[in-house]
């Protein structure tokens, strides 16, 4: 019999004790005490608590050595069975993100597929490993924009989990803590304050449920270092210059966010350790090196007055160099163009954006100026990008899922397309309908900047591939479309079970589909993401190539 089989057959107050055993390990092989552990783990009628203290004992072999990287992370990976309980799965999601360094992509889509599931405690647990992952990816941004695109979207995460289950303070105080970040490096200072004094609070919860110090005093950490960078930011550079105890008060306030972040304590994960990276490269560089300028001289005779002093002669010589440096400056003030051209045009997709702003020269007004106006312009591929934004918001609302109504999802993609600045309607009657007889209705219709006729959408719920139905919302778009649009869209909600068989049942149909306009023998066929496909047939439409965009999202 094996120690499996024999560990199965032990009630559950024994099997505990066993895993407790400071002597589990002894006069086993690495291999044969990972399969033995691995065992318990996967086991389908094994209790959960069981489990959980099976892979918690696994952790923690791993930690001491005993259990090699790749084998828990296959077991955690490419074994975990879906199946396996809620208890179980939070705690899964929990030990994963101290390897995200090593899966990044692997590990992030578990996060993203966890984000959704109908368990509220491991779609949470899911939500704030997603939050922790990209306020992580700020702290590694190399500009200021995508510092401010990826602490976007961790807050929006920290949120959302915050929101999915009761008392998930560690999910507030970091939805806290980003808006704080975000809103300083955006100098919007009035709400600092008001997000700064909602911390101590829900600190005093967290360490009040922990019997961690290493734990509060991480927390605590995050919240010290915000309250002095926000201290440094509240005051006019020449009130810090002007008075010498202000000036003291400012290296005070410097001082301790170099204390804490040389704490050894608080250098546990990676995230704090970019922590102080990103406190002085988004915040107190540039603010030294964009608001002094003009004081150097102020500067220079505060150096003479602490010579003596040695620590803060060293803080006023740093900020000297910083001041000083001329490509730093020029840096920082082109980050900060390209940081406030794309929150102004935020609602241009990302992608579309970045290209048109890394065209800017800080030092050439025109290429600010020919930004601007490229910015404004319409184009398809913006339209397009945005309409896909707006899929994938849609999946991520539950409230959309399944056999959801038709219009209501238009009204929902609608809105979206008007909050990132787009005219449109939606269900508008205009020209025929499919029948040739009356005024038809379209789903939705994306007018230009002068009212005119752009890109039509026409939308249609799928569960199977339905022909007649396909057929009726293809004939429909070519005849509602009366002038000859270059670009128009089928938009497919699939509540199919299998979304990748109906995709490719879909595409075959439309191979050999016999289209108002004939279709050249050029299909387009573009991989979105995985749950999100599109093919684009062109057509000859009176001697001129038309477009017709097939996009398939998957809403089960």
């Amino acid at each position: 019999m094996s120690n499996l089989e024999r560990f199965n057959k032990k009630g559950m107050n024994e099997k505990l004790n066993y895993l407790r055993d400071d002597n589990i390990f002894c006069n086993k092989t690495q291999s044969d005490f990972f399969i033995f552990i691995k065992g318990i783990i996967l086991h389908r009628s094994e209790n959960s608590y069981v489990k959980k203290e099976a892979l918690t004992l696994l952790f923690d072999h791993f930690l001491l050595g005993n259990i090699k990287e790749r084998q828990i992370l296959s077991l955690l990976l490419d074994d975990w069975q879906s199946e396996n309980d809620a208890f179980l799965e939070v705690q899964r999601l929990k030990i994963l993100h101290l390897f995200y360094e090593k899966e990044s992509s692997e590990i992030e889509s578990v996060y993203e597929t966890s984000s959704i599931n109908s368990d509220l405690e491991i779609s949470s647990e899911a939500l704030y490993n997603l939050g922790l992952i990209f306020m992580q990816k700020s702290f590694f941004s190399l500009d200021t924009i995508n510092f401010i695109q990826n602490i976007e979207r961790s807050n929006d995460f920290f949120l959302q989990s915050k929101n999915t289950i009761e008392n998930r303070v560690d999910s507030e105080f970091f939805s806290l803590v980003t808006a704080v970040l975000l809103n300083l490096v955006k100098h919007q200072t009035p709400l600092v304050d008001q997000y700064l004094s909602k911390i101590p609070e829900l600190i005093f919860k967290i360490v009040s449920l922990s019997i961690n110090n290493l734990i509060s005093s991480f927390y605590f950490g995050f919240y010290r270092i915000l309250f002095s960078v926000a201290k440094i930011y509240s005051k006019k550079p020449d009130d810090w210059l002007n008075f010498r105890s202000d000036m003291d008060e400012l290296f005070l306030y410097y001082s301790e966010i170099e204390n804490e972040l040389l704490n050894e304590r608080l250098n546990k994960s990676t995230i704090s350790k970019q922590f102080k990276n990103i406190i002085n490269t988004k915040f107190i560089v540039p603010f030294f090196s964009c608001n002094f300028q003009s004081q150097l001289s102020k500067i220079e005779l505060l150096k003479k007055e602490c010579i003596s002093e040695e620590e803060k002669l060293q803080f006023l010589q740093n900020m000297t160099n910083i001041i000083r440096d001329k490509n730093l400056k020029k840096k920082v003030e082109n980050e900060s163009i390209k940081s406030k051209m794309s929150e102004l045009f935020h609602y241009i997709p990302q992608s579309r954006r970045d290209i048109v702003i890394s065209k800017i020269d800080p030092d050439d007004p025109v290429s600010i100026l020919k930004c601007f106006e490229e910015l404004q312009e319409y184009s398809f591929q913006n339209i397009f990008d945005s309409l896909i934004s707006a899929c994938i918001k849609m999946q991520g609302n539950r409230n959309y899922r399944g056999n959801f109504s038709e219009d209501d999802r238009n009204t929902f993609i609608a809105t979206l397309l008007e909050t990132s600045k787009y005219h449109v309607k939606d269900q508008t009657r205009w020209s025929k309908s499919a029948t040739g007889k009356n005024a038809g209705e379209i789903d939705i219709l994306v007018y230009d900047k002068k009212k005119r006729p752009f890109t039509i959408i026409e939308a249609l719920n799928l569960d199977s591939l339905d022909k007649t139905y396909i057929n009726l919302h293809i004939d429909k778009i070519f005849n509602y479309d009366s002038t000859g649009l270059k670009q128009n869209i089928i938009l497919i909600y699939s509540n199919a079970v299998y979304f990748d068989k109906l995709w490719e049942k879909y595409c075959t149909y439309i191979e050999e589909y016999n289209f108002v306009y004939e279709r050249t023998d050029q299909i387009i066929d573009e991989k979105i993401y995985a749950d999100v496909r599109n093919i684009t047939t062109v057509h000859n439409r009176n001697g001129m190539e038309v477009n017709l965009h097939h996009v398939m999202i998957n809403l089960l």
